[in-house]
Formats: structure tokens, C-alpha cells, sequence
């Protein structure tokens, strides 16, 4: 069986999406750490698509770091490539990080400004490259304690999640993975009294049909199913699955983000330093 499958993008035809082999009782307890020194308050963390590559930001840089792997999502081993600095849009608390399908782009969730920043990298997954785009997203209006962001793999939906309100929100970008277009499409859904009382993020799956959120309160990764692939009104009112990763450490998670088949998550923690690596599947 192929682990691919294709669906197809509002924006540039079929682009192909991974199997999503998620299976969170099955999560291990920290299959391996890195220290994040010099970043001391690691908010979050983002694979590269293909898990050659992962990223780190946190307050007490305000940087954007970049790290290649020797092997896919890997953090034994990793080399540490630069950084970028991203002071002259956040200098306080960058919160959430995630990267376009083919590197060429980086995101960063501020919580002071309440924006999401758009960075081109002109050499792909390599953050010595990037540079600011001068493009952003406003999203104060429906939330003004923003925690995280997750955008879909072809680039036209984006989500956001908030502890003002409580809740997630949906955003479309008319073109793919440009920031500037992308609009509220008043859809959003209160995970309040789901399980999560303190999140540290949001994930979609590759194929739009479940999402995850991490939290710290309490030390728990939980699953909900979709009813509509990629609607997050749709978000079932109670978990379909969850799990501790507070096992191996990763008591204090602010930031994560989920391999491109399911199988892996990296996650900071500000209580120890560390980036964590979790298994939560196993690809056939």
C-alpha cells in the first residue's frame, strides 16, 4: 500500500498528502531530547516537511533557529544551521512556528502584536536564507491571547488557537501559503471543558479529518475527529483519544508540532530547556 494518497488544492491542482498513522496510545515517553541553549524560553518548535529539518524560537533570543538532522525527525545528531531574527516584528513572545510544504516559507505567531508573520526563504528549509516578507495577518480581532497556528498542506487554510475565548479559528487563503490573503471564515469551535484547560498548540492531520491540541494543563495530547475534512466547526465536543506526554519529562509543553505522516512530534518545554521527541505511531 501506498503511503500517499492525493486530494485536491483549491490552489495548484493535486499535490500529494501522507497516510496519517497516528495512534496516540501508543505514545512513547521522550524517544530523545535536545538542549535548546541559548533559546532558555523555547515557546515553540516546527519539523520541516520531510523531518530533515526542524525549527525553534522562543523570547529569550527572539530568533527563529534552524537545525538539520542526520536522519529524518531525528534530534540525535542535529547540526545547528543560524538563525533569523525576528525582533522587528516580535520581541517579546513569538508563539507558534510552522513551514510551507516545500520550505520556501516560515510563520511565526506573535502573541504581543497578535500576528502571524510570513518570512520567504530563498533557499528551501534553510533559515539563513529567509527574510521578513513584509506580509502578516491580523488575528487580535478573535483572540487576544493567541497560542498557536497550524496550516493546512496545501497552504489555503490556516488555524489558530486562543485562551481569551477559548477556542479555535479558521482562516482560507485565497493564494496558497501567502499570509496577505488570508481571511476569517467565521468558523470556530470552543475547546473549553474538552479536556484541555492550558493548550500549547494546534495540529490539523494531513488529510483534514482530525485535530490535535497539546496542552500543559493538564500534561495531556488530545485527538478529535472532524466531521467535515478541514472544517473546524465541525470538531467533535469530546476526544477520541489522548495521552500523557509528560512520561519521559515534556511537563511543561508550549509549543509542538506533529510529523508529515503522523508518527512524530517535537515539543518544547520552558520547565527544563529541552526539546522533545515523542512517537506516536508507527507507518506500516
Amino acid at each position: 500500500m501506498s503511503n500517499l494518497f492525493s486530494i485536491m488544492s483549491q490552489a495548484a491542482g493535486y499535490i500529494e498528502i501522507p497516510r496519517w498513522y497516528t495512534d496516540l496510545s501508543t505514545m512513547s515517553s521522550a524517544v530523545q531530547t535536545l538542549a535548546t541553549s541559548p533559546e532558555t524560553t523555547p515557546y515553540s518548535c516546527c519539523w520541516g516537511d520531510d523531518g530533515n529539518y526542524f525549527y525553534l524560537t522562543g523570547s529569550a533570543t527572539d530568533t527563529i533557529r534552524g537545525y538539520s538532522t542526520s536522519s529524518a525527525y531525528s534530534l540525535s545528531g542535529a547540526t545547528y544551521m543560524g538563525n533569523l531574527s525576528i525582533s522587528g516584528q516580535e520581541a517579546s513572545t513569538p508563539r507558534s512556528l510552522r513551514v510551507s510544504l516545500d520550505g520556501t516559507k516560515i510563520y511565526m505567531l506573535g502573541d504581543t502584536g497578535d500576528n502571524v508573520y510570513q518570512y520567504d526563504m530563498t533557499t528551501p528549509f534553510d533559515i539563513t536564507s529567509a527574510s521578513y516578507s513584509s506580509k502578516s495577518l491580523s488575528v487580535g480581532t478573535q483572540d487576544g491571547n493567541c497560542l498557536g497556528i497550524d496550516i493546512s498542506r496545501d497552504g489555503t487554510k490556516l488555524y489558530m488557537i486562543g485562551t481569551q475565548n477559548d477556542k479555535i479559528y479558521q482562516y482560507t487563503l485565497s493564494t496558497a501559503f501567502d499570509i496577505s490573503t488570508a481571511s476569517f471564515d467565521s468558523k470556530e469551535v470552543s475547546w473549553a471543558g474538552t479536556g484541555p484547560t492550558t493548550p500549547a498548540g494546534v495540529k490539523i492531520s494531513a488529510g483534514g479529518d482530525k485535530v490535535y491540541i497539546a496542552a500543559n494543563s493538564p500534561d495531556t495530547t488530545y485527538e478529535f475527529a472532524l466531521s467535515v475534512d478541514f472544517d473546524i466547526s465541525t470538531m467533535a465536543s469530546t476526544p477520541t483519544a489522548s495521552a500523557s506526554h509528560s512520561t519521559g519529562g515534556n511537563a511543561l509543553m508550549q509549543g509542538f508540532d506533529i510529523s508529515a505522516d503522523g508518527t512524530e512530534m517535537i515539543a518544547t518545554d520552558t520547565a527544563d530547556d529541552l526539546l522533545y521527541r515523542h512517537t506516536i505511531g508507527t507507518a506500516p
